[in-house]
């Protein structure tokens, strides 16, 4: 009885390291996608049941494929690592960040409306402009591999709409920041 106890334990702890495996990306160690979705179907939730909004924005690394071409995959997945280190380290401790894909980041500013939101997002920003990514690859071509520029775009969650609908906004915003010169870093708010 003691073996088959110990067996079901071992079970039930691999399933539920398998289980947040599935949330966390793991060359960030951020939540992935479907953490995000999990921490914006609760927050969505608390915000409609407390009558408060949240800020969520994107974060978009510049010419992530030309870098990636240029100095490698060793050294892109470096910078988006630190990359992502920065993000967090520029938000508040009650706010989240999830790697959304290759090289978007989303970032959710809890209890913060639009107008709140410009400190901190101009704090990524600001970080993000002043990161030195060191080199991880011997004899990388030029010096440019130590800096990266970001297209930030960000929303709020607006009265009664699903996340899904400010999600899409924040989105629109990022790309509407990448229209703008990708050799510097820019924000939109929508």
């Amino acid at each position: 009885a003691a073996s088959l106890e110990a067996q079901i334990n071992r079970m039930y702890n691999m399933l539920k390291d398998s289980m947040e495996d599935a949330r966390i990306d793991h060359l960030t160690q951020l939540p992935n996608y479907k953490g995000l979705i999990e921490i914006l179907e609760r927050e969505t939730a608390r915000a409609k049941r407390y009558n408060e909004t949240f800020a969520l924005g994107f974060v978009d690394f510049n010419k992530l494929t030309e870098y990636n071409n240029t100095y490698g995959h060793i050294q892109a997945n470096h910078a988006i690592k630190k990359v992502s280190q920065n993000i967090r380290k520029s938000l508040r401790a009650q706010d989240a960040i999830a790697r959304y894909g290759g090289d978007e980041f989303c970032f959710v500013l809890l209890k913060t409306d639009l107008e709140s939101s410009k400190p901190i997002v101009e704090r990524i920003k600001q970080n993000l402009d002043s990161l030195v990514i060191e080199d991880v690859v011997e004899g990388l071509p030029n010096e440019n591999y130590k800096k990266v520029t970001v297209s930030i775009g960000i929303t709020r969650l607006q009265g009664n709409e699903n996340y899904m609908d400010a999600l899409n906004r924040a989105n629109k915003a990022m790309k509407e920041a990448k229209t703008n010169s990708r050799a510097v870093s820019s924000i939109v708010y929508i």
